[in-house]
């Protein structure tokens, strides 16, 4: 049982007992400590018990899910910056309909990226990346030791 419905239930038998709001306060207080809910909610929760409510459990809410960062979307928005990593979040998010902050929160913690002037890049190389800078430098590394003179045709400004 949770801390909350043991206060509700606490509540619901100071009505019982005819208590007023105040004294249930101060009861639920003195028996809770720091962990009491709030006056507030505990004079809601005593005008629903005084007013024939018997169900100690919270109501079902309804609305849309606290969340839209589901898989799916994580990989929705991995296939859109797979394709292109200019876009915006702003963009991504009127192409695949998921809020910005969704959008955003994929980008950073699901994907590794972090925003770079409203662009997203890779936190990290991906690893098509690192290899295409690994063969880069084997590549810049073999043409220093395979031309002698290769320093020779890089230009440098001088002074003279």
């Amino acid at each position: 049982m949770t801390e909350r419905v043991e206060q509700r239930i606490f509540i619901k038998i100071c009505v019982k007992l005819g208590h007023s709001s105040a004294e249930t306060i101060r009861i639920i207080r003195k028996t809770f400590g720091d962990d009491a809910m709030s006056a507030a909610q505990i004079k809601v929760w005593h005008k629903r018990f005084r007013d024939g409510r018997e169900s100690v459990e919270s109501d079902p809410r309804s609305g849309r899910p606290a969340t839209s960062r589901t898989p799916e979307n994580v990989e929705r928005v991995r296939a859109a910056i797979s394709k292109d990593q200019q876009l915006t979040v702003r963009e991504l998010e009127a192409d695949l309909g998921i809020p910005k902050t969704t959008v955003s929160e994929i980008l950073t913690q699901d994907l590794g990226m972090k925003r770079v002037m409203a662009k997203c890049v890779p936190r990290l190389l991906l690893p098509e990346k690192k290899e295409h800078c690994a063969t880069l430098a084997n590549d810049m590394l073999q043409a220093t030791t395979s031309e002698s003179n290769f320093l020779k045709k890089i230009i440098t400004i001088d002074e003279s």
